[in-house]
């Protein structure tokens, strides 16, 4: 392990080659400049996904008030106004937020940010601070880092902007395959489109609305290929009212003694490099997913199926060695009060294989490469589904939120809820693990109390809680306008 370090050390590519990667990759789309209906929805300071805002999002939908490719976060929202925000979190063993939330680095964490923005810039700053470094995700002994930062402008339709900022690609509520929040938020250049508006020439207004977001970042140095890059594209689209599809694709590729020549990022680019003799490691998914509302007499219901499908490119259109998620989410909220049940059922396959649509099961596949063999990871963490590769999970989950609009609009928010997970690894028996959590708004502040129970022992981030059998964490969050 190197010497203590108090300030994370943020890099980013030279600008030729994000430019060159990017570039390609955004290619001659349209530009509007219309209002972004969802802005009300989206945490700001870029905080992770939570159960309220994911969920708040789908009822919109279904309401009719958004009809747009919600299954990306963050959001590309513009922002025109400034605010303060702290939050203060302590664990016993990890934080056990919800399956959307994992942030079990420090027994104790405090984070303060400065957000603001106009018709043209933007910026976030944030400094967390922790308590202790024991977690596998922050082998450096970090106490202070800048993750959630981030700095930007606008031009036209588009956002360009630097940070370091969590992802969460798809419309799975446990399991994003291929980019997730598990990991530390890599620092990456990104462009983003704003406005999902819909293409006007008729040869191409079919596509209905839809989405871009593409990011270049690297790697740290302490893997088996140092300073290897890593891109990321999402493309998703509203061919039709209620039915979402996105293209999901990631590629590491260059890093210490190999190259990055302009063939070599063509071939990223185009996917021709995921076999012996080629430079990258790709991965790829496709998420489908469809959702509708019904209006009965005292009470509405929405309803979304979806379904994510990932794999490995080897040089194909479609992914190969595939592993998947499927799943089901839905609500009902009363005609007479603010009041509304959630729930959720997801069940995932990470095994290469195992999702049914191959012949054999291979293990040590999935997230695994022969030529990058510290695998598709940041600080020790997939930054795939949080389950890793060669695991099968079922997840039921419910609650009740009580909110009477968007909680991050200075709204007191109350909601409880609980998941129940069934998980199975190659190398060990099921086990199930219950997680519940009780969350208060009192108008600026927000007081939140979860914890998990399990019938084996867990795994945790931080290797002190290794064998034990419950988690428990308080977090506190103010925010001022």
């Amino acid at each position: 392990m190197q010497g203590r370090r108090r300030m994370q050390k943020i890099t980013f590519p030279r600008f030729t080659q994000l430019s060159m990667i990017l570039s390609v990759s955004i290619g001659s789309f349209g530009v509007a400049n219309t209002a972004h209906a969802i802005e009300q929805l989206v945490p700001h300071n870029n905080q992770k996904p939570s159960v309220i805002s994911k969920s708040q999002a789908l009822r919109s939908q279904l309401d009719g008030r958004v009809q747009e490719p919600v299954h990306v976060w963050p959001l590309p929202t513009p922002k025109k106004h400034s605010e303060f925000s702290a939050s203060l979190n302590a664990n016993s063993a990890l934080s056990t937020e919800t399956p959307l939330i994992h942030d079990g680095d420090s027994k104790a964490k405090m984070s303060m940010g400065y957000e603001f923005g106009t018709n043209r810039v933007h910026a976030n700053i944030k400094a967390n601070v922790f308590s202790d470094t024991t977690s596998f995700s922050n082998p450096e002994d970090e106490n202070i880092n800048l993750d959630g930062s981030s700095a930007g402008f606008y031009l036209g339709n588009w956002d360009f902007w630097a940070g370091a900022v969590d992802r969460w690609w798809g419309p799975t509520w446990q399991s994003p395959l291929i980019v997730s929040n598990n990991a530390r938020p890599l620092p990456t250049l990104n462009i983003d489109r704003i406005e999902s508006t819909a293409f006007k020439t008729p040869l191409l207004s079919w596509i209905g609305s839809w989405r871009i977001n593409t990011f270049l970042g690297q790697l740290e140095s302490e893997r088996h290929i140092p300073d290897a890059y890593l891109w990321g594209m999402r493309a998703s689209a509203m061919p039709f009212e209620g039915f979402e599809i996105g293209f999901n694709r990631v590629a590491m590729f260059g890093g210490e003694g190999r190259d990055v020549s302009p063939r070599v990022l063509f071939n990223v680019i185009r996917g021709h490099d995921n076999e012996a003799d080629q430079p990258g490691n790709q991965l790829g998914s496709i998420d489908l997913s469809y959702r509708f509302a019904q209006s009965h007499q005292d009470y509405n219901a929405g309803h979304e199926f979806y379904l994510e499908l990932a794999g490995e490119d080897e040089a194909h259109a479609f992914p190969s060695k595939k592993f998947g998620t499927l799943g089901y989410t839905g609500f009902l909220s009363s005609k007479h009060s603010t009041s509304s049940l959630h729930y959720v059922l997801e069940y995932t396959n990470t095994m290469s294989g195992g999702f049914g649509l191959e012949t054999d099961e291979i293990a040590d596949v999935t997230y695994d490469h022969s030529i990058y063999q510290t695998g598709y990871t940041y600080y020790n963490q997939v930054m795939g589904s949080p389950l890793g590769g060669d695991t099968e999970a079922f997840l039921i989950g419910a609650w009740v939120d009580k909110s009477t609009q968007s909680r991050f609009v200075q709204t007191p928010a109350h909601n409880f809820g609980g998941w129940l997970t069934r998980k199975h690894t190659i190398n060990s028996e099921a086990y199930h693990e219950l997680t519940v959590w009780y969350e208060k708004g009192f108008n600026q502040f927000t007081f939140k109390l979860a914890g998990s129970l399990a019938d084996e022992n867990l795994y945790f981030s931080s290797p002190s809680s290794h064998g034990k059998k419950y988690a428990m964490s308080i977090s506190v969050n103010w925010l001022t306008l």
